[in-house]
C-alpha cells in the first residue's frame, strides 16, 4: 500500500495548474447562452472522497432546443417548500414519480435554484439541477423516522396585546421622584438636573458595536462576533467603537447610576473612541482609561432618561441617558414642561459671529475622516421656574430644531425631517454605460445609521446641483418605501429606502465634523464572503492589502467585445480575495495606484460586487469586482487601515500576508526530532514510521458535520446549527474522528485521525458503524482492529504546535506497512489526503433523475 497521490478538491487553488485529482463525474450539463442559444460548452459536478464538489468547465462546440410545468410541495414534517420543475426536466420526473406510490416517495433535489414567488420561498430547476428518487441515503434515512414519529399539535396561543404607554408630565424631575416612580406610569422618558460625581467602571469605558446590526460584539476564538439574540451572526473584522460610560450623579435629593451614551460623550469632548485610539503608542494602551474622560466630572448636566421595565418594577437604579445636555448651555431657554421630543435635539447658537459662520462652512479635506470643531461655547447657568409667571430673559437665545433619526423611520409616512451627511452618490447605467439621469445617495446621520435614499429624475435636475458629497444636509418631504424582491445590488442591509420627490426640500446645515460621522463601512470578514458569492441582492464592504497589481490589460470577451480588466489579490493576512476591476473603473484604480505613495498600499473596497469568477477560479475561490455603486479608496484615513497598517510593522505578519507560498519536501523524521520542530516547520508534512498503540476510547470516535464546512454544528432542537456558517444543519453528516496514541523506538506521538484516513485504514464510513453501535464509547470491532499495525503516518505541523507547545498533531495521510518517500510524493501537493477504498465509477449522464449510488458521497 503506498500514500495517496491524490489531491483533494478542498486543498486546490488556483497557484498552478499541475493537480492530481480522483474524482467522481456526479452530474453534467449544458451551457447555453440564455437568448441566442448558443452552446457554450459542458459543466460538470466533481465529487471526491472528501464529498467537496468543484464546477468544471470542458470547452465543445453544439447546439441544443426547447419547453412545460410540473409543481409538487415538498415537507419535512414540521414546514413545506413549493417546488416548480420546467419543460423536459419535469415530464421526467413526473413520469418517474407515476411509477410510484405518492405516499412513499422521498426526494433529494441537488442545485435546486432557490428564489421567491409571492413571496414565499420556491425551488425550480436550473441547467445542474439532479434529483434523486428514494436514494439510500442517511438523511432519506433521518427523514423517515422524523415522519413516523408523532408530533404533538402545537397549542395556538392568545398573546395580549399591551396597554399603551402613560406619558409623564414633562418636568425636571429629582433623583428621588425618578426612583420613587410607580409601576402604573410605565415606561416614559423623563428629564432631571444632575452632577457627575464619579465614573463607576473605568474598565468598561467603550464597546464594539457591529456595522451591520448595531449590537454589541463578543470576543470569540480571537475574533469579534455578532452572536447576541437576533443578532446577524458575522465576524465583524475592524469593528466600530463607541464610548459607554456608567456614572454616578446626583442632585439634592439622591444618587442614581446613569449610562451616558456615546452621541453625549462625543459631542462633549469633540473626540470619538477611535480618535482616543489613535492617539496610543500601541494596543496595550488602547483599553487603560483616558485621563480626558474626567474632564465630564463634576459638572452638571440636564439628563433625558429612559425609563424602563426594570427601572419599574425590578428597582433598578441604573438608567440610560437618552440625551445629555450641560445645564449651562440649555438653561436660559430650556422648558421642561414642553412637549417630549423623541427625535434627538439639534442645539445651534443663533447669535454667533459671522467668521463662526463661515468657519463651519469650511468644505472638508478629501483625506481627513475625523475632522474637529470648534471648542464649546459655555453660557452662565440661568435657573428656571416654571412656576413663575413672569417671563425669564435669556442671555442668549437658543434654537432647538427636532430630527428623527434614521432607524425611527417608518414605511407609509412623509412628515420626516432628518439631519445626515450625504457621503456618497452615484449613477446606474445601461449595459452600454450610458449613465442614468436619476442618481441614489447614502445618508449618515449622528448615530451611525445608514439608509440609501434614490432621486428619480423627475427630481434629479433641480436636486443635483444642490448636493454635495461630504457636507451635512437636512431633509425633508420625502418618503420612506420598502424594497422590492426585484431590487438587486443593494448597498446597505436595510428593509426600506427614501424617495425624494420635486416637493423635498434640503439645506445645508454647519458642521462640527465630529457629532456625525465622515464616512461609514459594514466590512465582511473575508473568511465569510463566500456566502455572498451565490447571490446578487447585496454588495460588500472589503478592506485589505494589495499584493499583486501590474498594469491593466486588454481582452476580447466570448462575445468578441474587447474589454479593458485590472485584476490583483488582496489579503487580511490570513486569506487572499481575488479582485478585478472592469473597463473605465479599471481605468480610473489603475490611475490612482500608480499616484499611491504609501507602500504596500491598503485598500477599501464599498460596495464590491461578490462572485466566482468563471476563468480558473475553483470553488471556495471569491472575486470581487466592480458596480455602478462601487468606491475604491487607496490609503484612506479610517481605523481599519490604521489597524492593517500597523500589523504590518510586524515583520512576522508582514512575511506572512505578503510573502509567496514555497511549496515544502515532505521529509521522513522520528517521533523525537517531530517534537523538537522550531517555527520554520509550520504547515510543514513529516512522516513518520509508527506502530499504532491505542485508541483514546474516552473521546468520541465519530461526530456530526455540517454538510458546507465540515465543522461541529451546536445540537440545537428542532435541528442542528453551524455557527461558522450561520445556517441550519436539518441532515448533519456522521463522520470518524480518532483521537490515537502512536510510537516508534524514539517516543510515543499523540495524534487525531480524520474521517479520510480512517476510511482509508477500515474501508467502511462512519455512517455504517453508527447503525450499528450507536453508544460513542463502545468501539466497534473494525476500528479496534487498527491497533497494534504498522503504518506510514504523515503529519502537518500547526502554529499552535510549536508556539503554544500543543502536543497533539493532525494527520493528513497515512498507508499500511512502512513506504519510502519518492521524488513526486516528496511534493507537499501530492501528500495532502488519504484515499478511500471506496473507488466506484460514476453514473452520472446527461439525465435529471440522478440514479448515482448517494451511499457512497
Amino acid at each position: 500500500m503506498a500514500l495517496n497521490p491524490y489531491n483533494p478538491i478542498n486543498s486546490i487553488d488556483s497557484t498552478t495548474y499541475d493537480w492530481s485529482c480522483r474524482v467522481r463525474v456526479q452530474s453534467f450539463w449544458k451551457g447555453l447562452n440564455r437568448e441566442s442559444q448558443e452552446f457554450w460548452g459542458l459543466n460538470m459536478l466533481l465529487i471526491d472522497d472528501s464529498v467537496k464538489n468543484i464546477q468544471d468547465l470542458i470547452k465543445t462546440k453544439k447546439n441544443d432546443e426547447d419547453k412545460t410545468i410540473f409543481k409538487f410541495e415538498l415537507s419535512n414534517g414540521s414546514s413545506s417548500l413549493n417546488v416548480t420543475l420546467f419543460d423536459y426536466f419535469g415530464e421526467q420526473l413526473e413520469n418517474e414519480f407515476a411509477k410510484l406510490e405518492s405516499q412513499n416517495l422521498y426526494v433529494i433535489i441537488c442545485c435546486a435554484r432557490v428564489g421567491r414567488y409571492e413571496g414565499v420561498p420556491h425551488l425550480s430547476n436550473y441547467p445542474a439541477t439532479r434529483v434523486f428518487i428514494n436514494p439510500k441515503h442517511y438523511s432519506i434515512d433521518a427523514l423517515k423516522r422524523s415522519m413516523s414519529e408523532k408530533k404533538p399539535e402545537s397549542a395556538i396561543v392568545d398573546v395580549p396585546t399591551a396597554n399603551g404607554e402613560v406619558d409623564l408630565p414633562r418636568k425636571i424631575m429629582t433623583v428621588k421622584e425618578i426612583i420613587g416612580m410607580k409601576a402604573e406610569f410605565g415606561q416614559a422618558n423623563v428629564f432631571c438636573e444632575v452632577t457627575v460625581k464619579r465614573i463607576i467602571d473605568k474598565s468598561a469605558w467603550y464597546f464594539r458595536k457591529c456595522t451591520g446590526c448595531d449590537l454589541e460584539l463578543e470576543h470569540v476564538n480571537g475574533k469579534f462576533k455578532c452572536s447576541r439574540t437576533n443578532g446577524c451572526g458575522r465576524i465583524i473584522p475592524y469593528p466600530d467603537k463607541r464610548f459607554r460610560l456608567c456614572t454616578l450623579c446626583s442632585d439634592d435629593t439622591g444618587s442614581i447610576a446613569i449610562i451616558f451614551p456615546d452621541q453625549a460623550i462625543t459631542t462633549n469632548l469633540d473626540k470619538t473612541v477611535i480618535d482616543l485610539h489613535a492617539e496610543c503608542a500601541d494596543e496595550t494602551e488602547e483599553d487603560k482609561f483616558p485621563e480626558i474622560l474626567n474632564s465630564l466630572l463634576k459638572r452638571k448636566y440636564t439628563v433625558n432618561l429612559a425609563i424602563s421595565e426594570d427601572n419599574i418594577k425590578k428597582g433598578s437604579t441604573v438608567y440610560q441617558a437618552l440625551d445629555v445636555l450641560q445645564a449651562q448651555e440649555n438653561g436660559d431657554s430650556f422648558d421642561p414642561n414642553k412637549t417630549p421630543l423623541p427625535q434627538c435635539q439639534d442645539v445651534s447658537m443663533v447669535t454667533v459671529s459671522e467668521t463662526d459662520v463661515t468657519a463651519h462652512l469650511t468644505p472638508n479635506t478629501g483625506d481627513s475622516s475625523t475632522i474637529k470643531s470648534r471648542a464649546r461655547k459655555i453660557n452662565e447657568a440661568l435657573d428656571f421656574n416654571p412656576t413663575d409667571p413672569s417671563p425669564i430673559q435669556p442671555l442668549k437665545s437658543v434654537k432647538v430644531e427636532n430630527y428623527h433619526t434614521l432607524d425611527k423611520l417608518k414605511n407609509g409616512v412623509d412628515d420626516y425631517k432628518i439631519k445626515v451627511r450625504v457621503i456618497r452618490l452615484w449613477r446606474g447605467a445601461t449595459r452600454t454605460g450610458e449613465e442614468f439621469k436619476s442618481f441614489n445617495l447614502i445618508l449618515l446621520d449622528h448615530k451611525g445609521q445608514r439608509i440609501h435614499a434614490f432621486v428619480p429624475t423627475k427630481a434629479a435636475a433641480e436636486l443635483q446641483h444642490q448636493i454635495i458629497i461630504g457636507r451635512v444636509f437636512s431633509f425633508k418631504n420625502f418618503t420612506v418605501q420598502s424594497y422590492t424582491q426585484s431590487d438587486k445590488f443593494r448597498v446597505l442591509r436595510n428593509e426600506s429606502q427614501l424617495v425624494f420627490s420635486k416637493d423635498t426640500v434640503l439645506q445645508e446645515l454647519a458642521d462640527d465634523g465630529v457629532t456625525i460621522p465622515q464616512d461609514a463601512f459594514d466590512f465582511y470578514d473575508h473568511s465569510q464572503l463566500l456566502e455572498l458569492s451565490n447571490q446578487t441582492t447585496y454588495l460588500a464592504d472589503v478592506v485589505g492589502i494589495i499584493k499583486k497589481y501590474e498594469n491593466i490589460f486588454e481582452l476580447t470577451n466570448r462575445h468578441g467585445i474587447k474589454q479593458k480588466q485590472a485584476k490583483f489579490s488582496i489579503t487580511d493576512g490570513s486569506s487572499n480575495l481575488n479582485v478585478t476591476f472592469w473597463d473605465k473603473f479599471g481605468e480610473s484604480f489603475d490611475k490612482q495606484m500608480k499616484t499611491a505613495t504609501e507602500k504596500p498600499v491598503i485598500i477599501i473596497i464599498s460596495a464590491g460586487r461578490v462572485g466566482k469568477f468563471n476563468g480558473k477560479n475553483v470553488q471556495g475561490e471569491v472575486d470581487i469586482s466592480n458596480n455602478n455603486a462601487t468606491k475604491v479608496l487607496l490609503n484612506y484615513k479610517h481605523h481599519s487601515v490604521s489597524q492593517l497598517r500597523k500589523m504590518l510593522s510586524n515583520p512576522d505578519f508582514a512575511s506572512r500576508a505578503l510573502g509567496e507560498k514555497k511549496k515544502r519536501k515532505m521529509q521522513h523524521i522520528t517521533i523525537e526530532n517531530i517534537k523538537k520542530l522550531g517555527k520554520e516547520a509550520v504547515e510543514g508534512f513529516y512522516m513518520a514510521h509508527v506502530k499504532l498503540l491505542r485508541i483514546d476510547q474516552l473521546r468520541p470516535w465519530f461526530y456530526y458535520a455540517c454538510t458546507s464546512c465540515d465543522k461541529e454544528p451546536t445540537m440545537l432542537k428542532p435541528c442542528p446549527v453551524c455557527e461558522s456558517c450561520n445556517r441550519y444543519v436539518p441532515y448533519p453528516e456522521t463522520k470518524f474522528r480518532l483521537h490515537v496514541e502512536v510510537g516508534d523506538t524514539s517516543g510515543t506521538l499523540q495524534v487525531i485521525l480524520p474521517d479520510r484516513e480512517v476510511r482509508t485504514m477500515i474501508g467502511k464510513r462512519a455512517s455504517d458503524l453508527v447503525n450499528e453501535f450507536t453508544d460513542v464509547k463502545t468501539l466497534p470491532p473494525s476500528l479496534a482492529a487498527i491497533i497494534d499495525k504498522d503504518y506510514s503516518l504523515v503529519v502537518q505541523i500547526s502554529e499552535v504546535n510549536i508556539h503554544n507547545g500543543f502536543q497533539i498533531y493532525w494527520a493528513t495521510n497515512i498507508c499500511k506497512g512502512f513506504v519510502n518517500i519518492s521524488p513526486e510524493a516528496g511534493d507537499v501537493v501530492s501528500i495532502t489526503a488519504a484515499q478511500t477504498s471506496q473507488a466506484t465509477t460514476s453514473t452520472g449522464g446527461d439525465q435529471g433523475i440522478s440514479e448515482v449510488n448517494l451511499k457512497s458521497l
